[in-house]
Formats: C-alpha cells, sequence, structure tokens
C-alpha cells in the first residue's frame, strides 16, 4: 500500500512541475504585448526641401518599420502625407504638414481645383489652411508635427515628419505628443 500511495503522490507532484514548467513561457508569450513600451512617433526624413515647389500642396508617402502585438514587418508605406512649403513673414522657408485621411470617417483628402482639398467620401471641403469649410467632417484637416534638418554632408535641407494617425469622427481636441 506504501508503495501505491508513494507511486500517486509522486506522479501527482512529478505533472504539476512538468504542467508549470509549460505554463510558464505560455503565460509569458500571452502577456508580452502588455510588457512592450510604445515608443512616442520618430521623426522621418520624407523629402528635401527644394523638392517641394512654393505654395503647391505634395502628397508624400511614408514608411517605416512596423510591429504588431507579435509581429515585426519591414520597412513598407504606412500612410502619406500632404505638404505645403510656404515663406513666413521673416523670408523663411516653413513647411505646413496635413493627415491625407478625413477625420470624418477616414477616406483620402485629395487635392481641390482652388487650392483646398476635399475628401469625395462624404463631400468635406478644407481650404488651403486644412481648415473645415463644409461637410460633416467634425474638425479640420489633421495637421503633423514638422522639422527642418540641414545634412551636413551636402548642406541639403530636410524636412522631417512625426507621422500619426488620429481619431475618427470625434470633435474632441488631440493631445499633442
Amino acid at each position: 500500500m506504501l508503495r501505491r500511495r508513494f507511486m500517486v503522490i509522486f506522479t501527482a507532484v512529478f505533472s504539476s512541475m512538468v504542467a508549470l514548467l509549460l505554463a510558464i513561457p505560455c503565460v509569458r508569450f500571452l502577456f508580452a504585448p502588455l510588457n512592450r513600451h510604445h515608443k512616442p512617433a520618430e521623426f522621418q526624413r520624407v523629402a528635401p526641401l527644394t523638392s517641394l515647389p512654393e505654395g503647391t500642396p505634395t502628397r508624400i508617402t511614408i514608411t517605416a518599420d512596423r510591429q504588431d502585438a507579435f509581429t515585426h514587418y519591414p520597412k513598407s508605406a504606412i500612410g502619406s502625407v500632404w505638404l505645403r512649403r510656404r515663406h513666413n513673414a521673416a523670408g523663411l522657408d516653413e513647411v505646413d504638414v496635413w493627415q491625407t485621411i478625413c477625420p470624418h470617417l477616414g477616406c483620402g483628402i485629395e487635392r481641390a481645383a482652388d487650392d483646398g482639398f476635399t475628401c469625395r467620401c462624404h463631400a468635406s471641403d478644407f481650404d488651403a489652411n486644412g481648415q473645415c469649410l463644409s461637410g460633416p467632417s467634425p474638425r479640420g484637416m489633421d495637421k503633423l508635427e514638422v522639422r527642418l534638418t540641414s545634412a551636413e554632408e551636402n548642406e541639403q535641407v530636410w524636412v522631417e515628419v512625426r507621422y500619426q494617425q488620429f481619431e475618427l469622427g470625434t470633435s474632441l481636441q488631440r493631445a499633442k505628443s
């Protein structure tokens, strides 16, 4: 009887240890996305300043590496932006950058003939500064952070954009990151 009881206890303890050893990697796998720290979007070099015509919006595709919960995707298109080069009051170059996604329901914003923008899905119209003129859009076009940097090797000025996507269909003010 003692031998039989010993075997039952030994089997239960051994099985529990094996189950625990197998459970540890499984639990770590399931909770891995929670442990990833999301960095704020970084500035990405998108175009040389000299390639942008003065006052005319230019559509540029943004490419970057992506990562979801478990998969890393190599550099691919993640979206696009409208860039418009202009001179400020002091005569220096500045660039305005807007998201090409309509804040209403996420359709693409195209350039209109009258130097503004339009969303063809639900007839939202935006002026040349991205402000909503008409239509169901709850706000103007989403503006992105931009900076101009110079490359030291050839002194060329580059436009860098901090690309991000915003919530759709809300009139809430978005927080600057």
